[in-house]
This record gives C-alpha cells, sequence and structure tokens, in this order.
C-alpha cells in the first residue's frame, strides 16, 4: 500500500480474509465437538470421563482466550472488508 501497489494490496487482504475464514471454520468445527462432548466452561462443564477437577477451569479460559481471538479475527475482517471496498 505504500508503494502504491494496488493489486498486491488487494491480493494480500483477499488472503487474509480467507485465512481469517479458515481459522473460524477451524474453531467452528473445534468448538461443536467440545460442546458435544460436554467439555464446556464453568459450571456447564458435563463431561464424566474428566477426573482433574482442573479440567473445567482449563474450558473456561480456552473458550474464552479462543472466542476473543475470534471477535478480534472479526473485527480484522470487517476493518479489511472496509478498506477494500474505498
Amino acid at each position: 500500500a505504500q508503494h502504491g501497489e494496488k493489486a498486491k494490496l488487494i491480493r494480500n487482504l483477499l488472503l487474509t480474509l480467507v485465512f481469517a475464514t479458515g481459522f473460524l471454520a477451524v474453531k467452528y468445527f473445534e468448538y461443536t465437538h467440545k460442546i458435544h462432548d460436554g467439555l464446556l466452561p464453568g459450571s456447564l462443564f458435563s463431561n464424566p470421563d474428566a477426573k482433574d477437577p482442573h479440567v473445567p477451569l482449563f474450558f473456561s479460559l480456552y473458550f474464552g482466550i479462543t472466542g476473543l481471538h475470534g471477535l478480534h479475527v472479526i473485527g480484522g475482517m470487517v476493518a479489511m472488508v472496509w478498506v477494500l471496498l474505498r
């Protein structure tokens, strides 16, 4: 962008959007699998196979951190689409 190479800028923004969509797709499949297995955060945790009492805390942190990152990715995607449309 700083060198005025508009075609490369568009290509790189589109690639970034593709990778961001891939990340969100992976998280979707991971989340649905974990939810199906009862590996939910906090008091919603319901997996009888987990023996360690810290497992619910781990999944609370996992969903919190990856969820926040997902929101950050979506915000970046919105900003990139805005730049592309300009």
